[in-house]
């Protein structure tokens, strides 16, 4: 299958990762990384994601690669120019494999979603950063958007809606040392204020302010 690549974005999140070993087993909050191929009439997301081997002996992890139609905005483009591409996805025993790369076979992206061991899943999800460059639009930060106003106005709603990892500060007392989420909303309950909420973000993000209003 050929395509004409005319962009990339990389996007920072909160993901989940494991720790451990024969059946005890740590999940953890960690940022992750995930790329999204934009092509003229498609675009790629690929990740990876992160668990326990069948047998509950390891951890594993798995590649994954996803297909929409939706249009994307992105802040990376190719050096060269929108450039005809490869696409590859192969099926066997040992499991899935998809590679893009270009018509003189340089391999911009290579998944697989075990690894080839069923058993015990070491997948993985590589894209060439290095044939890409950035745009005005890209972020180096990892965005963290904390959503404020007043109640009633769908804050949690909105959040919830996007997938991302969330946040509520009216499910404590006391806000943690350090909160990871991707998205914070700011109940009335506590009245928390946003700077203090900043306070408790981690090191290399960016904190994006979002007033609901009416």
């Amino acid at each position: 299958m050929k395509k004409l690549l005319i962009g990339m974005e990389i996007e920072k999140y909160i993901g989940t990762v494991v720790e451990g070993f024969n059946c005890d087993f740590d999940y953890i909050d960690r940022e992750l990384t995930r790329y999204r191929l934009i092509f003229r009439d498609s675009s790629l997301l690929v990740y990876e994601s992160f668990g326990e081997c069948y047998s509950g002996y390891t951890t594993a992890s798995w590649g994954v690669w996803e297909w929409d139609t939706k249009r994307h905005p992105f802040s990376y483009r190719p050096k060269q120019g929108p450039v005809e591409v490869v696409i590859d996805e192969s099926q066997d025993y040992d499991g899935n494999v998809l590679v893009v790369k270009t018509i003189d076979g340089k391999v911009l992206a290579e998944v697989s979603d075990n690894g080839g061991d069923m058993y015990y899943p070491s997948g993985y999800a590589k894209v060439n950063e290095d044939f890409f460059v950035s745009t005005a639009r890209t972020m180096t930060l990892r965005p963290v958007w904390i959503f404020l106003g007043a109640s009633c106005l769908g804050k949690s709603t909105l959040a919830a809606a996007t997938g991302k990892s969330v946040f509520e500060t009216d499910s404590v007392d006391e806000l943690p040392q350090v909160i990871y989420a991707d998205i914070i909303v700011v109940g009335n309950k506590r009245r928390f204020k946003a700077n203090t909420v900043k306070r408790h973000l981690p090191d290399g993000v960016k904190p994006i302010l979002v007033n609901f209003s009416t």
